[in-house]
């Protein structure tokens, strides 16, 4: 099964779940590779059931001896606190603190997850609660507890999904359970993913000029194009008008080059599926085929996107000087351009293959630059990002007062942009690395003025948020 149709699948027995209150768990188990689009999946039950519902998850793991209760009781406490925010936000009446997380067990857990429910259910009547664990060490535990909650009297109201990678161990829960739990399992199939692919790239390779765009896309079609009409229209010069159409629309008029752009497709395939296969000497052969026609046409945006594949292959290829070459090149290319977003990726790219090769500092400094050109750029959420890697970088090798110039950097940015430009970007978790390094080293006191600075930052975003949804 091709990861399309395993995430489609996975799809349906969700909204069959949804709808059908009798049935009280969902165990899903999938593989690494699936992990982020099987929970993206199940974050949307709220809106695949009828009633209003809220979807609490908890990815705290499962570990030998230790179940990671408090952790998951942490987890909790985050997710209560988002949700009253959201109650307020909506005009709803303010939700109720969540009572002491006790001895932060099993039990107590239960008791809090009853209470929510309750809190929870004049306006939301479905909770489903989601176990996604990052990691499972004592399977048997997680089938014995998640077994316990399901069977909890007072918790009746609530939904249960679990997701696992890998096997759950709880088959014979769900067996027990008969119509009221189910299994399914989201896997991928990647030899029927690449044979599609083949496939796709070798109807590419035969579609004739003039043929639909579903068979330049792959699809199915005659091998040659259809004879002209008695009384078609004369045809224009080869390529005019659609470079007229597509030329107000700020995209590059060798796009309407329609054997080039087959060409250009079919070697980005081509490269794609040769890695796959770990081909890399076959991956940036045919990567450099593409990127060698948009720059024969002029396309300079698209071959630097190229570009930044190419050098990513090189990495792959276990070649990473090669690599180093590609990035500096594109990112030379990139800023004089003025294209911001790729001259960030590009300096990104350039101090990982300078990680590789063990070059930390020139590392640190390159992911450091990209920082100051997403500024220069306006590509903020890039430029923070950036920004904390690099200082990451300088933190690692016990560069602590280099390490914090380069995260303050980063927070100045956000501090001085818009707060909705900033929203979604790693850099409170960049000041809370800060503070956690400041009071490793005892000053107190910066990391206090810290915490005041991503307090504010933080608040000023969420009022950005809440005027948004206003």
């Amino acid at each position: 099964m091709s990861r399309a149709a395993a995430i489609g699948k996975l799809h349906d027995e969700l909204v069959a779940f949804a709808n059908q209150p009798e049935q009280r768990l969902l165990v899903i188990e999938t593989e690494d590779a699936l992990r982020v689009p099987v929970l993206e999946q199940i974050e949307t039950l709220d809106l695949l059931t009828k009633d209003q519902a809220v979807v609490s998850m908890f990815e705290s793991p499962w570990m030998a001896g230790d179940a990671c209760w408090d952790a998951r009781h942490e987890e909790f406490d985050d997710e209560w606190e988002s949700l009253s925010k959201a109650f307020v936000r909506e005009k709803l009446p303010a939700l109720a603190p969540l009572p002491d997380a006790g001895a932060g067990d099993i039990g107590s857990f239960a008791k809090r997850i009853e209470f929510a429910a309750a809190k929870l259910s004049a306006h939301f009547p479905a909770l489903f609660i989601v176990f996604a664990p990052i990691a499972i060490e004592d399977a048997p535990r997680l089938a014995q507890e998640v077994a316990a909650m399901v069977a909890h009297k007072s918790l009746a109201s609530c939904r249960w999904v679990v997701a696992t990678v890998g096997p759950s161990g709880l088959e014979p829960v769900v067996v027990a359970a008969g119509k009221a739990a189910a299994l399914v399992r989201v896997l991928n199939d990647d030899q029927a993913d690449a044979a599609g692919m083949k496939a796709a790239v070798a109807a590419m390779a035969t579609a004739p000029i003039g043929a639909p765009s579903i068979q330049f896309a792959g699809g199915v079609g005659p091998r040659v194009a259809p004879p002209p009409r008695p009384n078609a229209a004369a045809k224009p010069a080869e390529g005019s008008a659609a470079a007229a159409t597509l030329a107000p629309a700020d995209v590059s008029p060798a796009m309407a080059d329609a054997v080039a752009m087959q060409d250009v497709r079919i070697a980005v395939m081509e490269a794609a599926l040769a890695a796959g296969d770990k081909n890399f000497a076959k991956a940036i052969e045919s990567q450099r085929r593409a990127r060698t026609t948009t720059l024969r046409l002029g396309m300079v945006s698209e071959t630097a996107t190229l570009d930044l594949m190419l050098g990513s292959y090189a990495l792959m290829a276990g070649q990473p000087k090669m690599g180093l070459e590609v990035f500096v090149d594109v990112e030379q290319r990139a800023q004089a351009a003025g294209l911001g977003p790729l001259a960030v990726q590009a300096a990104m790219a350039r101090g990982g293959a300078l990680s590789l090769l063990d070059r930390r500092l020139d590392a640190a400094a390159a992911y450091t630059e990209g920082g100051r050109a997403g500024v220069k750029f306006g590509a903020m959420a890039l430029a923070l990002e950036s920004f904390g890697m690099g200082g990451q970088i300088l933190a690692d090798l016990n560069d602590v007062r280099r390490a914090l110039a380069v995260w303050n950097e980063g927070l100045a940015t956000a501090e001085q942009a818009k707060p909705e430009d900033v929203a979604g970007s790693s850099i409170l978790e960049t000041a809370g690395k800060a503070i956690e390094l400041l009071r490793k080293h005892g000053a107190t006191a910066e990391a206090t003025h810290w915490i005041q600075r991503r307090s504010a930052l933080s608040a000023a975003i969420e009022a950005a948020s809440a005027k948004e949804t206003a």
